[in-house]
C-alpha cells in the first residue's frame, strides 16, 4: 500500500485496500484455533500496517491538500 501511496498510484492503493479489508474480514471471523506463533505473526504484521498507515494517510494529505491548491487556480483560457 505504501509503494502504491508513494508514487501516487491511487487505483492501485484502492484495489490493495479492498484486499486488506476482506483478508481482515476473513481472519475475523475464522473459526479456527490460532497457536501462540500465529498470535505473535499477526500481531507483528498489524504493528507493521498500523505503522505504514500513518505515513500513509500522512502522504494521502499532502497529495489532498496539493490537489485542492491546483483545483482553486483558474483554469488558462484557450
Amino acid at each position: 500500500m505504501l509503494a502504491a501511496v508513494a508514487v501516487q498510484d491511487w487505483d492501485s492503493f484502492a484495489v490493495i485496500e479492498k484486499q486488506r479489508a476482506r483478508i481482515i474480514e476473513d481472519v475475523m471471523y475464522a473459526k479456527t484455533t490460532t497457536s501462540e506463533a500465529q498470535k505473535a505473526r499477526i500481531a507483528t504484521i498489524i504493528t507493521q500496517i498500523e505503522h505504514e498507515s500513518a505515513e500513509i494517510i500522512e502522504r494521502v494529505h499532502c497529495w489532498q491538500d496539493h490537489a485542492k491548491i491546483l483545483l482553486r487556480m483558474k483554469s488558462p483560457s484557450i
